[in-house]
């Protein structure tokens, strides 16, 4: 199972005898205690690793068979920014196919990886067991894909019961407040309770909010969240057979085929805008070359 590798951390009795490790550059003029700017929503590349937490099961109803499984993730920003690059960020994919969907969240995530191939073979009945090998199969491979990171915020209080009670207060980058210089989004913020009158601080994180696929159109966003520029690459289509080639045969002459006129497009009110988009190419594999189950 590919798991990002931890050292073991040693006992030191005698300084003057370590390893002298690499020089860094200080900004002595930081608070080395304030709270770090997580990266701003964007599309970055991932790489996948199995998290601590590893692998879950439970059940969906009392049938002890209704099972599925969740995966828990951390994925390491690949960037040649150092300010982003190994950047863990951690989320989780499932067996469930949720109400209104036909693909669950590990299967989505195994098309992204690039082996769509791979499960249509087997699309029709798939069980979450099997899903999840097949999961566990590909993190093997250690994959790197690409995934859109939004911020979120929550605070935590006493309930009347004197329970702790999180409360999802932001979930989304463009909810924070923009930075004085305008340069990004600023990711401490306050909300004030009007009926208790306390305000929590809030500080964002990030999290997952989709993987794309190779051939997925990827959104670019501003410093703001907007969604920037125009640029789509090209999808790829399923290769055509040729044509025989055969004689030219002479036409019939006819007489003029009077030239159709289309129908005005029909006009729609407060239609939705189409997203921008900028790229396509959501991982870095060449193509499925199937996963092998052990």
């Amino acid at each position: 199972m590919a798991e990002r590798k931890e050292y073991e951390m040693k006992q030191v009795t005698n300084l003057k005898e370590c390893e002298e490790g690499v020089p860094v550059k200080l900004n002595l003029d930081e608070d080395a205690w304030e709270y770090g700017a997580p990266p701003p929503k964007n599309a970055y590349k991932l790489k996948l690793f199995l998290a601590k937490d590893g692998i879950k099961q439970s059940q969906l109803s009392d049938n002890t068979k209704d099972v599925y499984y969740v995966m828990n993730l951390e994925c390491r920003i690949v960037s040649d920014n150092p300010e982003y690059d190994g950047v863990p960020v951690f989320t989780r994919v499932d067996t469930r196919v949720y109400r209104g969907k036909d693909i669950s969240t590990m299967a989505g995530l195994l098309v992204a990886c690039g082996y769509k191939n791979t499960l249509e073979k087997e699309a029709t009945a798939i069980t979450p067991l099997r899903l999840a090998r097949y999961m566990e199969a590909a993190l093997k491979k250690e994959p790197v894909v690409t995934g859109e990171l939004e911020w979120r915020g929550s605070y935590q209080f006493l309930n009347d019961k004197g329970e702790e009670t999180w409360v999802n207060a932001i979930k989304k980058y463009e909810d924070f407040p923009m930075l004085p210089d305008g340069t990004g989004r600023n990711h401490i913020t306050y909300i004030t309770d009007k009926t208790k009158n306390v305000t929590y601080e809030i500080r964002a994180q990030s999290q997952i909010s989709r993987f794309f696929g190779k051939n997925d159109a990827v959104p670019k966003y501003n410093a703001q969240g907007v969604i920037k520029e125009l640029k789509a690459g090209a999808v790829q289509t399923a290769p055509q057979l040729a044509k025989p080639i055969t004689a030219p045969v002479a036409a019939p002459v006819m007489a003029p085929t009077p030239i159709p006129v289309a129908a005005p497009p029909p006009v729609v009110v407060n239609a939705a805008p189409t997203p921008t988009i900028i790229s396509v190419g959501g991982v870095d594999d060449e193509g499925d070359t199937g996963l092998m189950l052990e």
